[in-house]
């Protein structure tokens, strides 16, 4: 897909990104089964999102799109089960490595942007990393909680069975 650089020069540089910040979080986009791509090309792809442990990636199955470079010069020859099946294992070493990013945040104080109530009467937000957390208490003095409103929560622990994290104030 014409990248301009090597795998190993962008796990050095995750690697220094992680080092100088302590903390940061990781997003890419993912495309199983473009043209051409062989069981040895996606072997690798599984390497590098179960090396880096993406907090947030969106992952898709490749389809020919119309007036694009890949339509007109290319055959879509990775069948559609092939694609499903290995969109299913990169979700499955996806969800492995961002869960376990997420359990190494129970403990951890972040500030958080609150967004809304929740059905169950809960205020949500997002860290700065884009990390999706329910609120647990109130602020002190009485104060209220306001969407729009940053919060210092500590991260008390994850939601069974879901990425969404627990916090208290």
């Amino acid at each position: 897909m014409r990248r301009g650089y090597t795998k190993r020069a962008y796990l050095d540089l995750v690697g220094r990104i992680r080092e100088e910040i302590p903390g940061v979080t990781f997003s890419s986009d993912f495309i199983v089964g473009f043209c051409g791509e062989t069981e040895e090309e996606f072997q690798e792809t599984l390497k590098l999102v179960e090396e880096v442990k993406y907090e947030m990636a969106f992952n898709f199955m490749y389809s020919l799109r119309e007036k694009t470079k890949a339509h007109r010069t290319l055959v879509d020859d990775v069948p559609q089960t092939v694609k499903k099946e290995r969109l299913r294992r990169l979700n499955e070493v996806y969800d492995r490595g961002r869960l376990e990013k997420l359990d190494a945040m129970v403990g951890n104080t972040e500030v958080v942007l609150v967004e809304k109530m929740s059905d169950k009467g809960q205020w949500t937000g997002r860290t700065d990393g884009n990390i999706r957390i329910t609120i647990d208490g109130n602020l002190p003095n009485d104060q209220t909680i306001q969407k729009g409103d940053f919060v210092k929560v500590n991260i008390t622990g994850r939601a069974r069975g879901t990425p969404l994290s627990i916090a208290t104030i």
